[in-house]
């Protein structure tokens, strides 16, 4: 279980999750992005709460934030 209480990441920066199978890494990659809700804590980006807009705010803020390649 990842356990951090504060995880920045600058702009432009390039990140890579990496781990066995089942470890959690999409699961990490759908709640930093809002596409899935944390069960505890908070996910802030940029001064934004994500676990605190609604569903449709999150699409909109990830419309605007958020580039993804499945």
């Amino acid at each position: 279980m990842l356990d951090l209480e504060r995880l920045d990441i600058g702009p432009g920066a390039s990140v890579a999750l990496t781990g066995p199978s089942g470890a959690g890494k999409t699961s990490l990659l759908y709640v930093l992005t809002g596409i899935e809700r944390p069960q505890a804590g908070r996910i802030g980006w940029d001064g934004v709460d994500l676990a605190g807009l609604s569903e449709r705010g999150r699409d909109r803020w990830r419309r605007q934030n958020v580039g993804f390649i499945f």
